[in-house]
């Protein structure tokens, strides 16, 4: 439960027991800003409470008020920054250049004289699918990975 209702920013409130010189008991509310949430039961907070809390207290939190629309747009910048990334990476050394051009570029490994192998690049005039890229890898020869 305690991960699912407090939140980074968000404030928690506490009754913190205070003694009195006379030696009566009394309880002041505090409240601090949580910093960060660590599990289910604890959470890093902005700065100690002014006595220790030795038993579990029962708590009260205000949410950190959002901006819903920016994290929103947030959200899919990322997942779009996530998507490029992965196709981008899809294609690896056979990527043209840099993935920004994929299909554009004819990629393969040519063996060497010495047994290594060398990778080759050649432009193609029109855009390719990747399909039709492996196709053309494997019938290259020497191609190792096909």
């Amino acid at each position: 439960k305690f991960t699912k209702t407090i939140k980074s920013g968000d404030a928690i409130i506490i009754q913190v027991p205070i003694e009195e010189p006379t030696g009566t008991s009394t309880t002041r509310e505090e409240m601090r800003i949580v910093s960060m949430r660590l599990s289910d039961t604890s959470a890093s907070i902005s700065s100690a409470f002014s006595n220790d809390l030795k038993t579990p207290t029962a708590y009260k939190y205000i949410h950190k008020p959002r901006n819903i629309r920016k994290e929103r747009a947030d959200k899919l910048k990322k997942e779009k920054t996530n998507k490029e990334e992965i196709e981008r990476n899809a294609f690896g050394t056979y990527s043209g250049a840099g993935g920004g051009n994929a299909g554009t570029e004819f990629v393969y490994r040519e063996r060497t004289v010495n047994g290594g192998y060398r990778i080759r690049r050649e432009n193609i005039q029109e855009s390719v699918t990747r399909s039709n890229l492996l196709s053309m890898r494997s019938q290259k020869k020497s191609d190792k990975y096909c």
